[in-house]
């Protein structure tokens, strides 16, 4: 589902671009500066009536991914901690197992698994928000400069939506991120070097 929310983000992405670039596939490169704003206006209502479609479409995702949201963000609030707590627990299995143990294997395949899982949700879940960005330097990439006041009032919206990046959460808490995996990996080896601590001088 976050896979599919950022492959909307990358087709609105395209879209938008391709709104007025494609008009310049019909325009002839010896023709003038001023012909190409008389060109390009001729244009505009037509233009104007794709982006406001682009608009509906930029809504329509982003409540498709508030509802992927609103859907899961407990069941990521869940996974990251029970991830959380499973490292821990296993790096401090680790370090006090003895070598070839049953103990020993499985204090390294359960983080392999956990890890393997919560990656799945940040690495979706950042995508998500970089795809989100890029709308805003899709309109850039755009004609805009050569297009009418319509045109540029509309990607202007465009662009001040975009300014507020879709970011996933789990359970409000935890971003769903590059930035959130490693906290989490940084955040178990703590505490197993914790526990690792208290059981040694006990």
């Amino acid at each position: 589902m976050m896979k599919l929310s950022s492959a909307y983000f990358k087709i609105l992405e395209l879209t938008i671009v391709r709104t007025t670039n494609a008009k310049t596939l019909l325009y002839k490169s010896d023709t003038t500066n001023d012909s190409i704003y008389d060109y390009y206006g001729q244009f505009d209502k037509e233009i104007n009536q794709r982006l406001s479609v682009c608009v509906e479409h930029h809504i329509a995702v982003i409540k498709f991914a508030e509802a992927v949201e609103s859907m899961f963000t407990y069941v990521f609030l869940l996974q990251f901690l029970a991830s959380a707590v499973g490292i821990c627990l296993a790096g401090f299995t680790f370090t006090s197992a003895p070598v070839g143990s049953f103990e020993f294997i499985f204090a390294i395949s359960l983080p392999i698994t956990l890890i393997i899982q919560i990656s799945f949700y940040c690495t979706f879940g950042n995508e998500v928000t970089l795809q989100s960005s890029n709308i805003g330097e899709a309109c850039y990439m755009t004609e805009w400069i050569a297009c009418g006041p319509l045109v540029r009032k509309t990607l202007f919206i465009i662009m001040e939506r975009s300014k507020r990046l879709l970011v996933l959460t789990a359970g409000k808490f935890i971003n769903l991120s590059l930035f959130s995996l490693a906290a989490v990996f940084k955040s178990a080896a703590s505490y197993a070097a914790v526990l690792r601590q208290i059981t040694n001088k006990e």
